[in-house]
């Protein structure tokens, strides 16, 4: 049986203690957005395409890897107008995806922030591969996430996301759907 020696455990307890009482120590205003806030966020993340394009030469990927940066602007404490560009990696092909739409924040005085939001979305899928034609999707993106301020200008959050969207390949409209998990790091400006 494997064991610790005693100072080593009251050493691990009381770091984890201090860095407890350093995550909750500021007072819950610290966490409040007032209008005119700015935020940005690098985001990363993932992209499953459950329903998407299988025509042969305007294949959309069925996963992606997401990397983009987003921006809010605080309207009011617990509304906002957010704005991206996530341009998505897979074997073969690049997109690039704009969004733009509006966010909502639960009032919780807490460095907990539940949020809920939904944008308009515009991509444009880029095959490398020859032969392969570009294609366009209009759609929309539901999402919620949370999160998580570490400190009063710096918080790391998860969002999870659905983007039903309409793609316009060769001449034909397609359905598309995917899910969406992504990390993001916000700074307040």
């Amino acid at each position: 049986m494997l064991q610790f020696p005693k100072a080593f455990v009251r050493t691990s307890c009381l770091r984890a203690l201090l860095c407890a009482c350093f995550l909750f120590a500021q007072s819950s205003q610290a966490y409040d957005v007032v209008a005119g806030d700015w935020f940005l966020r690098p985001v990363a993340g993932w992209s499953i395409n459950v329903i998407r394009v299988q025509d042969v030469g305007s294949e959309s990927p069925s996963s992606s890897m997401i990397l983009g940066l987003d921006a809010e602007y605080a309207v009011h404490r617990l509304w906002g107008v957010i704005a991206g560009l996530r341009p998505t990696f897979a074997p073969g092909s690049m997109e690039i995806v704009t969004l733009g739409g509006g966010k909502y924040r639960f009032p919780l005085q807490i460095p907990f922030v539940p949020y809920i939001s939904t944008a308009a979305t515009l991509s444009f899928l880029i095959p490398f591969e020859k032969g392969k034609s570009m294609h366009t999707n209009l759609g929309l993106q539901p999402a919620v996430g949370f999160d998580y301020f570490v400190l009063h200008d710096l918080a790391v959050g998860l969002a999870t996301a659905v983007q039903p969207s309409m793609a316009f390949a060769n001449g034909k409209t397609h359905f598309e759907l995917a899910v969406q998990l992504v990390l993001g790091i916000t700074w307040r400006l």
